[in-house]
């Protein structure tokens, strides 16, 4: 959507996971910073806990995170 793809632009972070068609993510500035949180089918690689704190974490720092 549009609002995703704002998010993308303005984002200095974002976390996303395998259902994110790679190519969006060319919209993001070169300077954010990605952070896979994938789930597969019976494996986190991030916890969603542990996905939660680092969102909150990122943002009180000041940061624009985006989660897809």
């Amino acid at each position: 959507t549009l609002k995703g793809l704002k998010a993308i632009k303005e984002a200095d972070v974002i976390l996303y996971d395998r259902l994110v068609n790679k190519e969006i993510l060319n919209y993001a500035s070169p300077s954010t910073k990605f952070f896979y949180c994938g789930k597969d089918p019976h494996r986190h690689s991030l916890p969603q806990e542990e996905t939660n704190k680092m969102m909150v974490t990122l943002a009180k720092k000041g940061h624009i995170v985006t989660r897809l």
